[in-house]
């Protein structure tokens, strides 16, 4: 089975957050290197279906915290009247990923798949960039927080996430092959 065929299965399959699929995937704590972080005022194409006029825009790479390994570039575009504020503070003031604040404080959300593919990244040059041409799957997707349009996530799985998956699968193959 091809590694992409893989990922879609493998995400179509999990239930919790990205975060978490990656940690059992990398088999390390994943953390949230925030590149930037900034409030956006005006109504932003693309933004959740809502009315709100306080939003913040975020990019992230969620990485490894002891391989260091870039695993998920990720943009966001949040409505913050429709996020508890512990939340919207912890992802202003920590590197602790999106779905782990959400688990800590107990937040129920339902994810929408969006039908169009991402738009094309902020990042274009350098390291990051040429991971990000290099990811076999992009998505979009909308969270509900309390059935409200919350976020709206981009999301691109660079190499390693097909590294680490392959690994996983390996490991699992050598342990069917020994019984």
């Amino acid at each position: 089975m091809g590694s992409e065929l893989l990922l879609a299965r493998v995400l179509l399959a999990h239930r919790g957050s990205v975060t978490e699929l990656l940690e059992q995937v990398a088999g390390e704590p994943i953390v949230a290197d925030k590149l930037f972080q900034e409030d956006v005022v005006a109504q932003t194409a693309g933004a959740p279906e809502s009315p709100s006029a306080s939003r913040v825009r975020r990019v992230v790479v969620l990485r490894g915290r002891h391989s260091e390994r870039k695993f998920i570039y990720a943009e966001s575009l949040l409505d913050v009247e429709h996020i508890p504020a512990q939340i919207v503070t912890g992802l202003a003031t920590t590197n602790v990923p999106l779905g782990h604040l959400l688990a800590k404080h107990d937040v129920r959300v339902l994810r929408d798949q969006l039908p169009s593919v991402p738009p094309a990244p902020l990042v274009t040059d350098g390291e990051l960039a040429h991971l990000i041409e290099k990811a076999s799957l992009s998505r979009s997707y909308r969270v509900r927080i309390n059935g409200d349009p919350a976020i709206k996530i981009d999301e691109w799985f660079l190499p390693a996430v097909e590294e680490a998956l392959r690994q996983r699968a390996s490991i699992a193959d050598d342990l069917n092959h020994d019984t």
